[in-house]
């Protein structure tokens, strides 16, 4: 092989090694994991929970469709205001950050309570999937799941969760993690 080609040869080896791993390095993993918060319920067959009555028909709405969504996990969510073990509403309140929050009563490992709420405050001016995308997260705090960054809707980061990866539903990373508690 001449000296030139030689030379020529390693240069597109170069380009073509370091357009790969910028490639790599700029898109997200698609092969996500999940991480568990180190908490779960004794019992999800049916998990039940209570929809304030007071909250905005919007909540109510983002609520619903995201305990429809969490149903092919191996938890099982049931209506029941009488007889709960999970709260889910709204609040406004224009002083903090977050635009969703779970609160868990625990006893050691183990979930004994729970309340959701969304902040309306923000999700009042969200897209109706955008606001589906806190609930939904919520609820995977409810069933133990802890933040993970990605293309997941345990995402921490609403922004990014559901502008730039338009998730609003839970993955099969999402389920897998719930169901490897349950």
């Amino acid at each position: 092989m001449q000296p030139f080609m030689k030379s020529r040869t390693i240069k597109y080896t170069t380009v073509i090694v370091l357009t790969i791993s910028l490639i790599i390095a700029a898109v997200p993993s698609l092969v996500c994991a999940y991480t568990l918060s180190g908490y779960s319920w004794d019992d999800v067959t049916p998990l039940k929970y209570k929809k304030d009555s007071g909250m905005s028909a919007a909540s109510s709405t983002a609520w619903s469709s995201s305990v429809s969504d969490w149903q092919p996990s191996d938890a099982n969510f049931q209506l029941d205001s009488s007889n709960y073990e999970v709260y889910l509403s709204d609040t406004y309140n224009s002083g903090i950050g977050w635009d969703g929050i779970t609160v868990l009563t625990t006893s050691g490992t183990t979930i004994l309570s729970a309340s959701a709420y969304l902040n309306t405050y923000y999700t009042s001016s969200y897209a109706v999937t955008q606001r589906r995308s806190v609930s939904g997260h919520e609820l995977g705090h409810v069933l133990g799941l802890d933040e993970h960054s990605g293309w997941v809707l345990m995402e921490p980061s609403t922004y990014n969760r559901w502008h730039l990866y338009y998730i609003y539903t839970p993955t099969q990373d999402d389920f897998n993690g719930v169901n490897s508690m349950y």
